[in-house]
């Protein structure tokens, strides 16, 4: 059984590199008559299925070996159940990517460029497996230079490339300085303040602005600010309980609860004052994933790596959907799956984490409901369809070219 694990975990971790190089390959520059790259449908969605096939399969392996004792060490990597099930969404999310930019016709990918997502993706993965903590901060800074090199060096986009790396990088060095010097009350607080920087907790934002000033966001730059979020939070939960000392992993939990509240009541009071614009849909959906991933950090915070998943669910697999642009049938319909899970996950994770914070403290349960209550309501209303078939911003796309058109074009409204 550990021989066939050590295998199946060899495969999942290689896949991603594997699948980005047959990309190189075998995808053709440019795009065909309908603007759509050649191998978008042919080799992506393969390659992504079989990707999170590897790691569905790996999760049982996991969950047996914790249950039985075994030894889930194999050689520099640690196979746990919460780091399956991490890369299992960070997979998911990739999948979901290519399935909402499938039928989307857009401008031709660089060669590079089209193996970027699966092989930082793959980075993420590894560094979630990897034991030391300081090989996997180092591994997840990796991810972030190989994005900016593959997908932000061009187009306009260099200066957002730039400006996300020197973030990533800034709590990169926090983390690793307070790894560095263990046992002490600075060493959390240095660890805690460089996850918050990596998740993009308030001050920082996870999703900063398109440099290129682009009327419709880029769903591959999105998805890609998404999963290393989701990568940063997941390394912060299982740093919370080992290897930090007690004294240190005491501060780290604080540490990472109070930016988790911060960033908690910032997203709502936003949430509160969002305009009926055309873009509601999508950004709501970017208030509700920043939201998730505070919620994420406060059940990191209280040793729930499980819950910590948990959250991260809506803002991976969600976010790509709200944020197309174009409307199919099939698409639509998985554009209100997307709607209802970005609405009810966050309300369980909320839950959740009401339900074990009143064992530490009733008042800090009562101060989160109070923060989270209205913005459950205002993303419930903004975000979930409503019963007669017409949902919110479900027309924003369309409107966009009315509101940047002439004014002489648009139609005058009449009594």
């Amino acid at each position: 059984m550990a021989s066939f694990a050590e295998i199946l975990l060899f495969l999942t971790l290689c896949w991603p590199f594997l699948a980005g190089i047959a990309l190189i390959a075998t995808g053709r520059p440019g795009t065909d008559e309908s603007g759509t790259d050649h191998d978008t449908v042919m080799l992506r969605l393969p390659f992504a299925v079989i990707g999170l096939l590897l790691t569905v399969l790996n999760l049982p392996l996991a969950v047996y070996m914790t249950v039985t004792g075994s030894s889930t060490a194999h050689f520099w990597l640690i196979e746990t159940p919460v780091a399956v099930l991490g890369s299992m969404i960070l997979y998911g999310g990739l999948l979901s990517e290519n399935l909402a930019l499938c039928p989307r016709t857009g401008r031709s990918l660089a060669v590079l460029e089209r193996a970027r997502p699966f092989w930082t993706t793959g980075l993420i993965v590894v560094a979630v497996f990897f034991a030391d903590p300081l090989a996997k901060m180092a591994i997840l800074l990796l991810a972030s230079i190989l994005r900016v090199l593959l997908i932000d060096g061009g187009q306009g986009r260099a200066v957002a490339g730039w400006t996300v790396l020197r973030t990533k990088a800034s709590g990169a060095l926090l983390v690793l300085a307070g790894l560095l010097c263990p046992g002490t009350s600075a060493s959390g607080v240095l660890a805690g303040i460089g996850y918050a920087v990596l998740t993009g907790l308030f001050p920082v934002s996870a999703f900063p602005e398109e440099a290129d000033n682009a009327r419709l966001p880029d769903i591959r730059n999105m998805g890609e600010t998404v999963r290393a979020s989701a990568g940063a939070l997941l390394l912060a939960s299982v740093l919370s309980a080992s290897p930090l000392p007690s004294e240190s992993s005491a501060i780290f939990s604080l540490t990472l609860i109070s930016f988790g509240f911060v960033t908690v009541f910032v997203t709502s009071f936003r949430m509160q004052f969002a305009g009926a614009s055309a873009d509601i849909r999508l950004s709501q959906g970017l208030n509700v994933s920043q939201g998730c991933l505070a919620l994420g950090a406060i059940a990191a915070g209280l040793n729930l790596p499980m819950v910590t998943c948990f959250a991260l669910i809506p803002p991976v697999l969600t976010l790509p959907w709200l944020a197309r642009s174009e409307m199919t049938a099939a698409s639509d319909l998985s554009g209100r799956l997307a709607e209802w899970t970005a609405g009810l996950l966050p309300f369980i994770t909320v839950l959740i984490i009401l339900y074990v914070m009143t064992t530490y403290s009733v008042i800090l349960a009562l101060a989160l409901t109070i923060i989270v209550l209205p913005a459950i309501r205002r993303g419930g209303r903004d975000l979930i369809p409503l019963m007669n078939g017409i949902r919110p911003g479900a027309f924003s796309r369309s409107t966009v070219a009315q509101r940047d058109a002439p004014i002489s074009s648009v139609p005058e409204l009449r009594d």
